[in-house]
């Protein structure tokens, strides 16, 4: 038997129960059936009693419509009490229901979470390498403004920069800003340290940070370019289930409180690295397999 198949009907069943046995909306119904049933009771019974005493050409008093009345109830509580055992092991049996279900959510939100991670952990694994990050040129440089030319890569397209950007620095030296996510627990079975870099703005040493300009890394899904993999790339999960599981992660970084929660991520840092330029520099962004960001080109830093 398919168990899968029968959880819906089960989950249906006990939630009803937990509502009605547990919620002051519930209670209301389960004492409206109550109610609707003792009143059809008594209307039933001080009908019988009226056309009886209208057969015999007597008027039905108030007396008599009173002892209807308290009969009745007094009926009701007697079959109340005589099916006191059965209505307990109702009682029990649905408590049981919702224990059950309960139990079986729990396992199966456990085994969904151990997927989701074991899923999180083959997309680090599969973006835990040296990849290039940009081209940069420096379009003019005369020590107190440099204008650079950023030519980005999509890991999908190795060979060739799919888009540019030109961005506008204040001072000799180009700052490259990134941030740091340390995935310790993804390797838990190694012991292995994971970290990956995410390069997202420059600024130069005459100006804040926060007045940098922020670099045209994402795609339409907000997933960095350089995360991006083409399917003969991926390995050890599905294509579409790493592209779901790497937008699910970008989300992560922009809700701290969503990632504390889901215990994704151990932590998130900054990190920068810098270059004196001039007019006519070329150099390369990397982010190495360790997590690191570098810059490479003609000349060291």
């Amino acid at each position: 038997m398919d168990i899968d198949r029968l959880k819906g009907p089960l989950f249906a069943a006990a939630d009803a129960v937990a509502f009605l046995l547990t919620r002051p909306t519930g209670w209301a119904i389960l004492g409206g059936i109550l109610a609707l049933g003792l009143i059809l009771r008594v209307s039933g019974a001080l009908r019988d009693r009226f056309l009886a005493c209208e057969a015999s050409g007597r008027r039905m008093g108030a007396a008599q419509a009173m002892g209807v009345l308290i009969r009745e109830l007094y009926g009701s509580l007697a079959s109340a009490a005589a099916v006191l055992p059965t209505l307990a092991a109702v009682l029990v049996g649905a408590v049981l229901l919702v224990g059950v279900s309960d139990s079986i959510r729990v396992l199966d939100q456990i085994e969904a979470n151990r997927a989701r991670i074991s899923e999180l952990s083959a997309v680090v694994r599969n973006l835990e390498r040296r990849y290039r990050v940009a081209d940069v040129r420096v379009l003019s440089a005369d020590g107190r403004t440099a204008r650079l030319s950023l030519a980005f890569y999509d890991s999908r397209t190795p060979a060739k920069p799919v888009r540019t950007q030109e961005a506008e620095i204040e001072g000799s030296e180009v700052f490259v800003d990134a941030l740091v996510l340390d995935f310790a627990y993804s390797e838990i079975e190694s012991g292995r340290r994971v970290n990956l870099a995410l390069p997202y703005r420059v600024y130069g040493n005459l100006q804040a940070p926060a007045e940098g300009r922020e670099l045209a890394l994402l795609d339409d899904q907000g997933v960095p370019l350089l995360y991006r993999r083409s399917e003969a790339e991926i390995y050890g999960i599905d294509p579409k289930t790493y592209d779901s599981r790497l937008e699910e992660l970008m989300n992560l970084l922009e809700d701290e409180g969503a990632r504390r929660k889901a215990g994704i991520l151990r932590s998130v840092f900054g990190a920068a690295v810098r270059r004196k330029v001039r007019t006519g520099d070329a150099f390369t962004i990397w982010v190495e397999q360790t997590g690191g960001l570098t810059i490479k080109g003609d000349s060291g830093f």
